[in-house]
């Protein structure tokens, strides 16, 4: 996993796939899960705590987004 450079204020790391989570470890120690939401087999979400706020990653509903 690599999101991109040090330079840009971003990091590096490693993830694995536990089922439906996805567990991320970041170059400098930092751990946290992406859970993904499932309806009818496929995935509708994958969400994720940051800080006091809860983030969904999904398909838009407008396709031109």
């Amino acid at each position: 996993m690599s999101p991109g450079s040090p330079e840009d204020g971003t990091h590096s790391g490693t993830f694995e796939l536990d089922g439906d989570t996805i567990k991320a470890t970041f170059d400098e120690g930092t751990k946290t899960e992406f859970y993904i939401q499932r309806e009818d087999g496929l995935i509708k979400t994958i969400k994720l705590g940051y800080d006091e706020y809860t983030v969904y990653f999904g398909a838009s509903a407008d396709n031109n987004q």
